[in-house]
């Protein structure tokens, strides 16, 4: 209950209003009424007070959030937060298809170590989630989706182009693919046969699968 109906002006002026016998007379429930109008009016007063302070604090919070939003929209703009045009992956055997799956594109925004002054940072780039072995090893030799070749960005960058744990991982998986298809081109297959039976290895599966099926194979020439 609010303090206000605990006083006991109130109280007696709810009598009269209810037709009790508290104050008879109109001289009664005028003086009863001057002397609950300030009492009425300091609750008001405080009770719009706590509305401003509610509201100045909402204004403060909002403001800190457009702050933060504007420090990480002006990152973006200046290059602290580089964005990264990716391809999505393998559209089918269409050449048409694959042109398409190549030109879609998804933002992958990541940071950048800080440059030193005069430095080069090599392209920004994650291995797409491809499906099959042709599209692997086009991702290796050739790029997709407008990036460089892979097998060019090891050569001139060495580990600067990939150096977030989760890149690493993934390039050391799929490397174990790419090495798989050199080891058989070596021994005088073309490419297009080492690809093809690299991928009948593959069968229905992921590279993912394919990449422990491959691993699989090795520990059992080192066991033998």
């Amino acid at each position: 209950m609010h303090p206000l109906f605990a006083q006991p002006e109130w109280r007696s002026w709810a009598g009269v209003v209810r037709g009790g016998p508290a104050i008879a007379t109109d001289e009664a429930r005028s003086e009863l009424l001057q002397r609950a109008v300030p009492v009425l009016t300091n609750v008001l007063y405080t009770a719009r007070e706590a509305l401003l302070q509610q509201g100045q604090q909402h204004n403060y919070e909002v403001q800190r959030r457009l702050d933060q939003l504007n420090t990480s929209i002006n990152s973006l703009l200046t290059g602290a937060i580089p964005l990264t045009i990716q391809g999505v992956g393998h559209f089918g055997s269409s050449p048409d298809l694959q042109l398409a799956g190549d030109m879609l594109a998804t933002v992958a925004v990541g940071r950048r170590p800080a440059q030193a002054p005069g430095e080069n940072l090599p392209p920004a780039y994650s291995l797409l989630d491809l499906r099959t072995v042709a599209d692997a090893w086009r991702e290796w030799k050739e790029g997709t989706g407008g990036h460089p070749a892979v097998e060019v960005l090891e050569r001139e960058w060495g580990t600067r182009w990939r150096p977030l744990p989760k890149q690493r991982t993934a390039f050391c998986r799929r490397k174990v693919i790419w090495d798989e298809i050199e080891r058989r081109i070596a021994t005088g297959l073309a490419t297009t046969d080492a690809v093809a039976q690299v991928e009948a290895l593959r069968g229905k599966g992921s590279l993912m699968k394919l990449y422990h099926t491959l691993k699989d194979m090795r520990k059992e020439v080192v066991v033998s």
